[in-house]
């Protein structure tokens, strides 16, 4: 019995001719919110003039919320176990008839407020509107306490951030409205399950702020006030999602007492603080050589996550305490590039010995200024022996083996010149060179030292920076071996040196053949030069493959042909420090090696589930298995209908002369094209209109009208989103003379997502212009390649699907996409860029500009459809689907004589429907607003882009062309914005032709246009001969002629006719009068003022006068004047005492 109302009615023009109109018989009852009301509506159907019930009619009645006074946007509710539900009852509640009745039941509305109104809107079984009623006044009241419900929550907030959005919950009715006036009982918040585990966090003090009116009981129990309760101060740490509030109060409801919030999702928030995760100071470190562990940072934010989207910021390092004057070294690498959130330093080292030193870390980035973060070290930077420094040289002495006179100072440092003060037992040797022309040396015998180690193995730099976490065929891979002290490589004298093998790090992967991959001493490489740091290159092979990449073993570096020794020629350890983790190629980066081809994870839509019009983008993600480099704009294709045209050759013309046509769009005529011209020929005619704004494709078939004498046709689709095929395109045949016959062509417009079964096509676009697809954006280097389709007028598609086998396309044979290296350079290895699974997703493409379907016309005139100033003028416009309004779209007058004359968007009774007002406003003018002719009325451009098609990202502009068949059946009407004037004034119709004393003279005063008396009647100041006089007013108010009367006195005569000097309505028009009132053009909303000047005058009179004829005669001529002669006193001549009377006496001249 209930559905939808979806209201796409067509045929209202004849709702004015049926005698059919809706009655409420009962109307709805105020009520509470969320609760049925108690008396329900019932309608019935009569005859316009309400004495006759129609029976066996057939239709239904629509019941919709259409205003409050207050301001609360409600739907109409029914009734069910839920509770008063909306969902489904958005266009209103529906109802068949019954026996001509229809009895409503189970209506609700939640939303307390005042002035809701009911609109009822009668439907036949065609969808025909035929009637409406509108109830006013109805009034929702707050109900009992209920439940407890969430008033307002964030949806989206940053990792350790307080939230702006405070949290509020109340005790609600069913209709969700707050109950106030409670203040008993305590509510809680805690964090409902989520993703991971975490807990509220509360910034006590904004909490304290806010107890001067909610009670904090703790920081996360609140007391009731007025029925809500408020937390402030509220943050979670953690980023992530599905994160929810749960309330509780100890406050006993019937509908529970416990209510969840929506979701929230907690975003990483901007840059806040710095993480040292790693320093020098977890291992040895000594002077001069770089750290063993170098400075790992990690940008964090308030919440202390990882702001992994940030590979923009530096980070710089330097010594905040320094009590040697060192210098951190080298100064270039003291500043590093964070990569998704993490700065790695590399090589640093400090060379002088001391205790006590500081680090300090500096962020500098687009988010903030600097953030500083400083850690203690403690660096004790002592090294081993590494050589000796002369303290202090000897001075001369005497021949003969005698003494110096200063002995020579000699001390042992380390690398970076520090003494090495603790190192005793140490045999010092003085050896006198042969020569003074010679330089001095001292030789360090260093025979019982250690022999060379390696001291670590890592990535090289640009490896650890790339960003990428896999590597395939082709990739270089640079690996350093750093040594404890200075090492040569020389080549062994036992083998061949032209086949000799360099030495090589063995690594964990495995190639086709199951051998593990060797990384090679990197060349040009010097024999015999020395090296603390030994680089080695691994080009990943083809088939390699390993999930995380490392040395096989610590016997991984091997000599082979050559050999690794220092300089006193021992050999080097070559064993590999892999028990230490941070001194392993897999402790300065991890990532895999995959030389198979990266295939497709998933493809996707990144976009919300919707309706989506033309001009809209729809974003897709193709996911890979590993980093992909893209050349060129690779497709993917969809499965799209398309607005294609269809130019077909009927038949050629007499001679290939005068087989030639011309396209016609937007009014702008192209050059001829001949009858068997090439698809790119017409493109690029088509492309040359200046109309025309972007790329056409064209694919030409044989015809199969006119295939025996080789006619083509060709098949048209434009590709932008300003062009639209429908109602622009045509063509025009060749001007031909005599008897001769021109090509005759077949013009068909289509929507399709495949080609005709018989297009045979011989040139151009190989599927009939059908195929649709998504272009290649960005993504290249990385494993996410994002597409974008852009929907153009004329598309469809309920859903948008991918054909299977989804297969990535290319435009051009240039177009590639292969596994990347090093960064992100292509490989010659292909990615799969096919995939079989089906694509699920709700995104449906229409496109179909919406159409105007029918008029109806209102207006506040009273008589003769004539409209004054202050009345309105309403259009109601039907579409065939639904619209939304945008801005102020106005709807032209044209031939209102006035240039602003429009009317306005006003409201939208149903989505189908938008009605626009005309208000007349003084000086419109018009004495004929007909619409026949289709001239008269007309959408202005700026309606264009703000009448647009309903989606969920509504884009498509409507047609607002109004139907010429429509326009004619429109009433006309007239314009008089112009202020009322007096044309005329004379005397009443049935007024006596001869009036003496005391008797009435009816005046009428005529108006150009009907008038409204407001705040006080007029007055009509005249003279009858020498007297003044005024005639009061007795009727006619809100018509064009007023009439007033006035009583023949003494002395009045018509001898030189009745002289009318104003029309009087306010004070200050005469003096010594007190007048308030007003004197309006009648209309519905009363606002233009009359011209209250007298007519032009007659008879050669005073301008100021009026002179009515001498139709009329007034004669009191015959009556004696009564006048005083005397007067006395009727009393004694003396002393007048208390008490007495004096009476006065007057004589007349007649009794």
């Amino acid at each position: 019995m209930y559905s939808i109302a979806l209201i796409a009615a067509v045929g209202i023009t004849l709702v004015s001719a049926w005698d059919i109109s809706l009655h409420i018989d009962q109307e709805a009852s105020n009520g509470i919110g969320g609760e049925v009301l108690e008396s329900q509506p019932v309608i019935s159907i009569f005859n316009k003039s309400g004495t006759k019930k129609y029976s066996g009619i057939v239709g239904r009645v629509v019941a919709s919320l259409v205003s409050s006074s207050s301001y609360h946007q409600e739907i109409l509710g029914f009734v069910s176990a839920e509770g008063c539900t909306t969902i489904g009852f958005e266009d209103g509640v529906s109802v068949d008839l019954n026996d001509s009745e229809v009895h409503f039941s189970g209506l609700c509305i939640n939303r307390a407020g005042l002035g809701y109104s009911i609109r009822y809107l009668f439907f036949d079984e065609f969808d025909i509107l035929l009637g409406d009623g509108l109830q006013s006044n109805i009034s929702i009241e707050v109900g009992q306490p209920y439940k407890i419900g969430v008033v307002q929550a964030p949806e989206r907030v940053q990792g350790g951030v307080a939230w702006e959005l405070n949290p509020i919950v109340s005790v609600q009715d069913k209709g969700q409205n707050i109950v106030t006036g409670i203040g008993e009982g305590n509510v809680t918040i805690e964090l409902a399950t989520n993703a991971i585990s975490e807990t509220i966090v509360f910034d006590i003090e904004q909490e304290v702020e806010f107890d001067e009116i909610y009670r904090v009981i703790s920081p996360s129990i609140m007391e009731w006030h007025n029925g809500t309760a408020e937390f402030r101060g509220i943050s979670i740490k953690t980023a992530g999602y599905q994160y929810r509030l749960l309330f509780s109060t100890d406050f006993d409801l019937p509908g529970g007492n416990t209510c969840i919030s929506s979701e929230i999702t907690v975003d990483v928030g901007p840059p806040h603080s710095l993480s040292v995760i790693e320093e020098p100071t977890l291992g040895p470190v000594y002077g001069a050589k770089i750290f063993v562990h170098q400075p790992i940072v990690h940008i964090i934010d308030a919440g202390n996550n990882i702001v992994d989207t940030d590979s923009t910021s530096t980070v710089t390092v330097f010594l905040y305490s320094n009590p040697t004057n060192a210098i951190l070294q080298p100064i270039d690498m003291t500043m590093t590039r964070a990569e998704n959130g993490i700065a790695r330093f590399n090589k640093l080292s400090i060379a002088k010995a001391g205790e006590g030193y500081r680090f300090q870390y500096s962020l500098w980035s687009g988010f903030s200024d600097s953030i500083h973060k400083s850690e203690h070290s403690n660096i004790t930077a002592l090294g081993k022996a590494e050589a000796l420094k002369v303290l202090r040289e000897p001075v001369s002495s005497w021949a003969g083996n005698q003494p110096f006179k200063v002995q020579p100072k000699v001390a042992l440092v380390d690398a970076g010149g520090n003494t090495l003060s603790e190192v005793s037992n140490v045999d010092f040797e003085t050896i006198v060179v042969q020569s003074l022309s010679q330089s001095s040396h001292i030789i360090i015998d260093t025979r019982n030292d250690d022999i060379p180690m390696v001291e670590r193995i890592e990535y090289s730099s640009s490896i650890v920076e790339d960003g990428l976490d896999a590597y395939s065929n082709g990739h270089s891979i640079l690996i350093h071996v750093m040594f404890s002290q200075e090492v040569f490589v020389s080549f062994d004298q036992d083998r061949e040196q032209d086949s000799a093998i360099r030495p090589w790090l063995k690594l964990n992967v495995l190639d086709e053949d199951g051998l593990h991959g060797r990384a090679y001493l990197q060349e040009p490489f010097h024999l015999d030069r020395a090296y603390d740091d030994l680089i080695f290159v691994y080009e990943v092979d083809v088939n390699s493959e390993q999930s995380m990449v490392d040395v096989l073993d610590s016997e991984a570096l091997e000599s082979n042909d050559y050999i690794i020794k220092d300089a006193l020629e021992r050999n080097a350890s070559l064993v590999l420090p892999i028990f230490d983790a941070s001194k392993t190629l897999a402790g300065s980066k991890t990532f895999a090696i995959h030389s198979q081809p990266a295939l497709i994870v998933q493809i996707g839509a990144i976009i919300e589930d919707g309706i989506y019009g033309a001009g809209q983008d729809v974003d897709f993600v193709a996911h890979f298995t590993h980093e992909v480099a893209v050349k060129g704009t690779p497709l993917l294709p969809l499965q799209i209908k398309s607005s294609i045209v269809i130019v077909d050759t009927a038949s050629l013309g007499t001679s290939l002369s005068t087989s030639y046509f011309y396209i016609w769009y937007k009014g702008e005529k192209s050059d001829s094209v001949p009858w068997d011209a090439s698809s790119s020929f017409v493109k690029a005619t088509i492309q040359n209109l200046e109309n025309v704004r972007g790329s056409v494709c064209v694919s030409r078939s044989l015809s199969l009208l006119s295939k025996e004498v080789g006619g083509f046709r060709w098949a048209i689709r434009f590709e932008d989103i300003k062009d639209d095929l429908k109602g622009n395109f045509s063509t025009e045949q060749a001007a031909v003379v005599r008897q001769q016959k021109a090509i005759d062509l077949q013009l068909t417009f289509v929507v399709r997502d495949k080609p005709f079964n018989d297009w045979e096509q011989n040139d151009g676009e190989t599927t009939m212009c059908t195929v649709r697809s998504a272009q290649y954006v960005n993504g290249t280097g990385s494993k996410y390649l994002s597409f974008r389709f852009r929907s153009m007028p004329g598309d469809e598609a309920a859903p948008l699907t991918i054909p299977l086998p989804v297969t990535i396309g290319t435009s051009s044979g240039s177009d590639k996409i292969t596994n990347a290296i090093n960064n992100g350079a292509p490989s010659n290895i292909a990615a799969g860029l096919g995939w079989e699974y089906a694509i699920s997703n709700n995104i449906l493409i229409e496109t179909q500009q919406p159409q105007i379907i029918n008029i109806v016309i209102d207006s506040t005139a009273s008589v003769d459809n004539i409209i004054y100033v202050g009345d309105t003028v309403s259009f109601n416009f039907e579409f065939d689907m639904p619209v939304i309004i945008l801005g102020a779209p106005e709807l032209r007058l044209i031939s209102v004589r006035n240039s602003g004359a429009c009317a306005t968007f006003d409201t939208q009774p149903t989505s189908n429907h938008a009605i626009f007002t005309y208000s007349v406003l003084e000086g419109h003018w018009s004495n004929n607003l007909d619409f026949s002719d289709g001239v008269n009325l007309y959408f202005h451009e700026n309606a264009t882009n703000l009448v647009l098609r309903k989606s969920t990202f509504s884009i498509t502009p409507a047609n607002l062309a109004l139907p010429s068949d429509i326009l004619s059946s429109l009433s006309s009407f007239v314009v008089d914005g112009k202020s009322p004037r007096i044309t005329t004034i004379q005397y009443a119709d049935d007024q006596d032709e001869t009036v003496g004393l005391g008797d009435t003279l009816n005046l009428d005063i005529y108006f150009s246009s009907p008038v409204i008396i407001l705040k006080g009647a007029p007055i009509l100041a005249m003279t009858a001969g020498s007297s003044y006089s005024e005639a009061s007013y007795d009727s006619g108010n809100q018509t064009a002629i007023l009439q007033f009367k006035y009583i023949v006195a003494v002395g009045d005569h018509s001898s030189s006719g009745l002289r009318i000097k104003m029309l009087c309505v306010e004070s200050g028009c005469l003096e010594g009068s007190s007048r308030e009132g007003t004197i309006l053009q009648d209309s519905a909303n009363p606002s233009a003022n009359a011209d209250l000047r007298l007519p032009l005058p007659q008879f050669g009179s005073a301008l100021s006068d009026f002179i009515l004829d001498s139709s009329v005669v007034i004669d009191t001529t015959d009556i004696r004047q009564t006048f005083v002669i005397a007067t006395s006193i009727w009393h004694h001549e003396g002393i007048v005492a208390v008490g007495e009377s004096i009476l006065p006496r007057e004589t007349t001249n007649q009794a």
